[in-house]
């Protein structure tokens, strides 16, 4: 604590009456989506070249430019996707505008590339930052140094100087946002990021871009430049709420087992001034002794199993302080005053809590020559993670499949006859007498023959008859079992 933060009662309800000294909770940023205007290199009113440029992504305009560019975009004009990606740029800018500032440069033009009182020179974290004036990238360039995202917001123009250069080390093009009044950037210098800029964008002459010129109401102009819009992951949808009834709830707090870094083991402190409230957490510091403005390092380990549900940090500090998960950075706060209730942070890191083993580190710096009565320093916070196990939400299953039945089919078949007969042939006729050839009155004609016996009657055979089968059908059937 500087000794200036010990102030009288009268002095601090006076500040706090006219909010110089309440910080408003430096939230992580959040790159928002650019819906349709997200295929677009160059998205204008008007656009102007006269040189042989190539945009790999989308070219829109309503004014044509005298020389089209080379590269590829399936939408070119004014066609149907125009429209939508005006609007969907507006509601873009609408939620960069509205995220809260990690860091606030003073008043005026800011070159980026020489400031700091950010951080390490030309470096920068992911988090908002703004600036009440314009900005400006000089020739020793910056870094965007880390996973996140990245808003660069301006009152005033943006400017790069000839030969600069943005360059990513462990950052995305698909998060870097920049939100000025007009933007120039000079000539034969790399630039990483969206800008959106109503007011006009004007790029020099041979410039490489990876992101996006989006000023829908206003003027591009490109002059023998390479813009290529970013190759960008869309994530899945969150997962729907998991309704649990047994939540596991793990909770870290400032206490003597939380580990100083490079240091021997946290000692508890206390100071009059600390008004800040956070239950179940004790105020503590280093045991060793403390340089002017040091940064002193806390760390504690933690596993999450199952599916986070939340995950909020209860955070208070003299003086200023950084958050990180694994080491990317999540939250911090550059105001000197972190200590009373009205300036404790809030911070929901439910997107940055995942399954698995993490390391929570929180970076306090005391500003000044430390004093154990005069100018302490402190930490007090709690972090707390509520899940829900995997048997809970979805999380292991299993099946199993038993085919059991066997179906059998009998097919009885019985045909019945009734009794025929069948007669023979009817017998032959007798044969005709004998004549006789003679004079005389004795001569008498001979008998006829017998006459042939009838046939012997057909014979028929006949009976009931029976057929009997019997099919065995075995069938699959699949009785399943879920266990969770």
């Amino acid at each position: 604590m500087k000794a200036v933060n010990k102030i009288s009662t009268v002095i601090l309800a006076a500040t706090l009456m006219f909010g110089l000294s309440v910080p408003t909770p430096a939230l992580a940023a959040a790159t928002p989506s650019l819906g349709a205007a997200a295929t677009y290199g160059v998205l204008s009113s008007t656009y102007t070249n006269t040189t042989v440029t190539t945009i790999n992504g989308d070219v829109g305009f309503t004014t044509p430019p005298a020389v089209a560019p080379l590269g590829t975009h399936p939408n070119y004009g004014s066609g149907a996707s125009y429209s939508t990606a005006g609007l969907d740029q507006g509601t873009t800018l609408s939620a960069l505008a509205s995220q809260t500032c990690t860091f606030s440069f003073a008043s005026g033009a800011i070159d980026l590339a020489t400031d700091t009182t950010h951080g390490p020179i030309g470096v920068y974290t992911p988090g908002v930052y703004c600036v009440t004036g314009a900005m400006s990238v000089g020739t020793g360039g910056i870094t965007l140094s880390g996973n996140g995202t990245y808003i660069f917001r301006s009152t005033g123009a943006l400017n790069t100087v000839a030969n600069s250069h943005v360059t990513l080390d462990g950052a995305s093009s698909c998060d870097v946002f920049w939100t000025p009044i007009a933007t120039t950037l000079g000539a034969n210098s790399t630039f990483i990021g969206t800008v959106i800029d109503d007011a006009g964008i004007t790029v020099g002459s041979t410039v490489t871009w990876l992101g996006r010129a989006l000023a829908f109401g206003g003027t591009v102009t490109t002059d023998t430049n390479t813009i290529t819009i970013p190759t960008c992951v869309v994530p899945p949808p969150p997962p729907p709420p998991c309704e649990c009834t047994n939540q596991v709830i793990e909770t870290m707090v400032s206490d003597l087992t939380t580990t100083v870094v490079g240091d021997s083991p946290a000692v508890i402190a206390v100071h009059p001034a600390w008004t800040a409230s956070i239950p179940g957490s004790t105020w503590i510091w280093k045991s060793g002794a403390t340089a002017n403005n040091e940064v002193v390092a806390f760390e504690k380990n933690f596993t999450v199993v199952g599916t986070v549900l939340s995950a909020q940090l209860d955070i208070a500090t003299d003086n200023s302080y950084e958050v990180f998960i694994d080491g990317v950075p999540v939250a911090g706060n550059v105001n000197d005053v972190n200590f009373t209730l009205a300036t404790q942070d809030i911070y929901n890191l439910t997107a940055n809590v995942t399954p698995g083993n993490h390391t929570l580190r929180i970076e306090v710096k005391n500003v000044g020559t430390y004093s154990v009565g005069s100018n302490p320093a402190g930490l007090l916070y709690k972090f707390e993670v509520k899940t829900c196990p995997d048997k809970c939400c979805g999380g292991s299953v299993t099946v199993t499949n038993n085919n059991v039945a066997t179906v059998t089919n009998n097919e009885n078949t019985q045909a019945s006859t009734g009794s025929n007969s069948a007669g023979g042939s009817n017998a032959g006729n007798g044969g005709n007498g004998g004549s006789i050839s003679g004079s005389g009155n004795g001569n008498n004609t001979g008998h006829g023959g017998r006459g042939g016996g009838g046939g012997t009657g057909g014979v028929v055979i006949t009976g009931n008859a029976n057929a009997n089968s019997r099919v065995l059908n075995k069938v699959n059937t699949n009785i399943t079992r879920v266990r969770r």
